[in-house]
């Protein structure tokens, strides 16, 4: 599949993961050691 542009691809896989979402139905494991790497990786880019 080819992408126009940076925004194309974007949307692409913001719709395949709210589309993915719907299915999950089942609490994450390790969520707080998740959060803890985001917050790692990521700093004052994500509010927790």
């Amino acid at each position: 599949m080819s992408y126009p542009t940076d925004e194309a691809v974007i949307k692409s896989v913001y719709l395949a993961i709210r589309e993915a979402t719907k299915k999950w139905t089942q609490p994450i494991r390790n969520r707080g050691m998740i959060l803890n790497q985001f917050s790692l990786i990521f700093g004052d880019r994500i509010k927790l």
